[in-house]
């Protein structure tokens, strides 16, 4: 980002704080590696919902009654909000518990890597 821009919650796709350099690692994703070592730390798993921002996160919480339920799971580098990111908050909460009760079986949890792969080297927007 460029240097002095303001905090807003969300970015938007054309986002003129953004630098060039910052559309590349974006669209590559390179700028999600960092995460590979909170994923090390013990602190993120691969699969998982994602970390919100403290802003949405308290809005959610409210909106929300089963909200919390995000917090039986560590965060993830990917998760099914990853595979659908165009869709509004409520469908997302909706993905996170499908997310929630299926991250115990394998098969699910590699689809989702599979499907995050898939999506990075097509380079489409997660």
């Amino acid at each position: 980002m460029v240097h002095g821009a303001s905090l807003k919650p969300l970015t938007e796709a054309n986002d003129d704080r953004v630098t060039r350099i910052g559309k590349w690692l974006r669209k590559s994703h390179l700028d999600e590696l960092p995460q590979l070592v909170n994923i090390v730390r013990g602190e993120m798993v691969f699969v998982g919902p994602r970390p919100a921002s403290l802003l949405v996160d308290a809005r959610n919480r409210k909106k929300f009654k089963k909200y919390p339920e995000r917090d039986q799971l560590l965060p993830g580098l990917t998760g099914l909000r990853q595979l659908y990111p165009r869709k509004q908050a409520t469908r997302h909460f909706a993905l996170d518990l499908i997310l929630i009760n299926n991250v115990h079986r394998c098969r699910f949890r590699v689809w989702i890597i599979c499907w995050t792969i898939a999506h990075v080297c097509l380079l489409k927007g997660i």
